[in-house]
């Protein structure tokens, strides 16, 4: 058989080339085939087949791969890995029997060649440095052996670059020490390019950079945001009700999860949703976890309630007591919701801050104020109820947080200098830490002088900053992109709102309520001025009109505005009438119908989406409403659009007058063509 098919070879091997009217057979396919893809053969059972193929191909490639993960014992999230990527589609160029990288490889050679790369990445950032100006951050922590290390940081336009890490553990609480490092590491980067040096607020590091400030006065010490929000958190979780509230809210959590079947137990009530949810600090998990008891007020109180509670041993124990008790308590849910009350706003500024997105030195200011402003409301203005959290907060920011720089930031932040330019809210205090700011980085006064006349520019808006591309480009941000850096992770960020003329209609769900604030705060200045007021609907509708209640998150205290359509404009107060824009579709879709010279008798017709339309049609329309703010509007709504003579207004209720009216307008043959609009039950007459 073999010699037979090596002599057909030999024979095939001393033919002739085919000629032009002879058809050449395909061959055996060469490499160059893999660069080049293959014409699909005809029909659909080969096109499933090959997809079949290749689904195949791939579950043998995955598996392969996964084993490999966890025989080598990477973390699974290393195929989120952008360079993963590049891996799998230069293996796919290369094709079949590709040899896998030697230990060589991977520990000498490419190692050099990645730490080459990494060389040139580093003078990209120094080009930034001397160009830009650059920010000093050390970070401290304890490692796992007890060692305290500090990592340097540095970080400019062009990003966060690591500088190296030192043992501090024999000199972490030495200010000499730390100010020798301080001095290292500044005169390593070039004294001209720093801005400022930023740790936390340790005492060895405030004395530090006292000294700091004497050899290099241009150069600005800066205590971490973040962590001195976290010690706010501390503070304010040191005084009653929210210290009591968080020991008895850990001691619940503890007796629970301390008990395997009460846990499972817990969980089943809970729809697996745990009571503990982990923060970048202690004292953001404790906010974090009275959030989550929040959330689940309901579910915890059907569990102590429960048979299968009262049936177990848990209910006869002192401590299973106390839990049930407490749970059951409304004073502990009182203090949780004053908890979240001051606690949410606190957060959202630790996520702004701690974030690695959004640079906040431009924000802290506006986010601090806003902050606060939000606590206030939060109490209902009743300034005994948070007087002690702000003088927390106060004395933090007068200490620590208060720094030029920041203010610096803010002043050439145009997404919010403008506002607040335009409402004339900007501080004097701030220009002062501006201009001082100014000073101290700018030494030379011609220089200075330069830079105010741009900056009067700025402020003018003229010249560039006046352009359309400028202006739009003062908040480039999208609405969703603000609200996800800022809102804690796992939250569903809001996507959409209602908007009736100048006010926006929020339906904020329970698990966002504690940063219902921010949300409108955001939305507002996202929006101003097309958007001036914020609501949020407040509980369920109960009235007979179909109005709900609303609170005004942001903006002005004005409910009165007029929105436009099909070319007719309706003013209404949007707390005293029902109007819902999303039926726009609705009332255009009915109103197409309507002829000039038909008769429409409208018997809920609120302040004239269908009746305004339908009069400017050439209709003769017959309108009643229960609500007489709705008929006061209709009539408002009339006269501004000119219809009153083709317009019956009632202020009755629809079946009580539904059929007089009907028998009227038949005897005096109006219902020619009947087309009685029944707006709830979309029925046509």
């Amino acid at each position: 058989m073999d010699d037979s098919d090596d002599d057909m070879d030999e024979v095939n091997e001393m033919m002739p080339p085919p000629s032009k009217t002879q058809k050449r057979k395909t061959g055996t396919k060469g490499p160059m085939n893999l660069y080049y893809p293959q014409k699909p053969k005809e029909g659909a059972g080969d096109s499933l087949s090959n997809e079949r193929s290749r689904k195949l191909l791939r579950d043998r490639v995955v598996g392969a791969f996964a084993r490999w993960v966890y025989d080598a014992g990477l973390p699974f999230n290393c195929v989120n890995a952008k360079s993963f990527k590049k891996v799998i589609d230069y293996i796919g160029e290369y094709g079949p029997n590709m040899k896998p990288p030697t230990y060589h490889e991977v520990r000498v050679t490419c190692l050099k060649k990645e730490v080459e790369k990494v060389d040139e990445i580093v003078e990209e950032h120094k080009v930034q440095w001397s160009k830009f100006g650059c920010s000093i951050m050390m970070d401290k922590w304890t490692a796992r052996n007890g060692k305290m290390v500090i990592n340097v940081l540095v970080n400019s336009p062009k990003g966060s670059l690591f500088l190296g890490s030192y043992d501090a553990s024999h000199s972490s609480t030495d200010s000499t020490k730390m100010y020798n490092l301080f001095e290292r590491t500044i005169e390593s980067i070039g004294k001209d390019n720093v801005v400022q040096v930023v740790t936390d607020n340790a005492s060895e590091n405030v004395k530090a950079g006292q000294t700091m400030h004497g050899t290099f006065p241009h150069i600005y010490w800066t205590p971490c945001a973040a962590h001195c929000i976290n010690l706010i958190f501390g503070d304010i979780f040191k005084i009653n009700p929210y210290a009591s509230v968080f020991s008895k809210a850990t001691k619940m959590y503890a007796y629970i999860s301390q008990r395997p079947l009460l846990l499972n137990l817990m969980r089943k009530f809970t729809n697996e949703r745990n009571l503990v949810r982990p923060g970048k600090t202690r004292f953001a998990t404790a906010f974090l976890t009275l959030h989550s008891f929040y959330m689940q007020k309901k579910n915890l109180r059907s569990l102590v309630t429960s048979n299968e509670w009262k049936q177990s041993k848990h209910a006869k124990e002192i401590a299973g007591k106390e839990v049930a008790r407490n749970i059951i308590s409304p004073s502990f849910w009182n203090d949780v919701c004053k908890a979240l009350k001051v606690g949410g706003p606190l957060i959202i500024v630790l996520r702004l801050v701690d974030g690695e997105k959004k640079l906040p030195m431009g924000y802290l200011y506006e986010a601090m104020d806003l902050c606060k402003e939000s606590i206030a409301k939060a109490f209902g203005g009743d300034e005994r109820r948070y007087e002690k959290v702000f003088k927390i907060i106060d004395k933090r920011w007068s200490d620590q947080l208060h720094r030029p720089l920041h203010a610096a930031g803010h002043i050439l932040n145009p997404g919010l200098y403008y506002k607040n330019a335009a409402a004339e809210t900007l501080d004097g205090e701030v220009w002062d830490d501006y201009i001082s700011c100014l000073e101290k980085l700018v030494p030379d006064p011609n220089l200075r002088d330069k830079m105010s006349v741009e900056l009067g520019k700025y402020r003018q808006a003229d010249g560039t900053f006046g352009k359309e591309s400028a202006i739009r480009a003062r908040d480039r941000l999208s609405l969703d992109h603000i609200l996800k850096q800022i809102l804690p992770p796992g939250l569903e960020v809001p996507s959409s709102f209602e908007t009736i003329g100048h006010i926006a209609h929020l339906n904020i769900t329970d698990e966002l309520l504690p940063y219902k604030d921010v949300i409108a705060k955001v939305i507002y200045d996202k929006n101003y001025p097309r958007i001036q007021t914020v609501v949020n609907k407040v509980g369920a509708i109960t009235n007979e009109f179909r109005v709900p209640k609303f609170e005004i998150l942001a903006g002005k205290d004005d409910m009165v505005t007029e929105v436009k359509q099909f070319g007719a404009t309706f003013k209404l107060d949007y707390s005293l009438v029902y109007w819902n824009s999303r039926l726009e579709h609705e009332h255009l879709r009915l109103v197409s119908k309507f002829q000039s010279g038909e008769t429409v008798f409208d018997m809920f017709a609120g302040i004239g989406p269908f009746a305004i339309p339908a009069a400017q049609n050439g209709c003769a329309v017959y309108a009643n409403d229960l609500n007489p703010d709705s008929i006061r509007y209709l009539k408002i709504n009339a006269e501004i659009n000119k219809k009153l003579r083709l317009i019956a207004l009632r202020n009755s209720v629809a079946k009580h007058i539904g059929r007089n009216y009907l028998k009227t307008m038949r005897s005096k043959k109006y219902l020619t063509e009947r087309h009685a609009t029944l707006q709830d039950s979309g029925t046509h007459l």
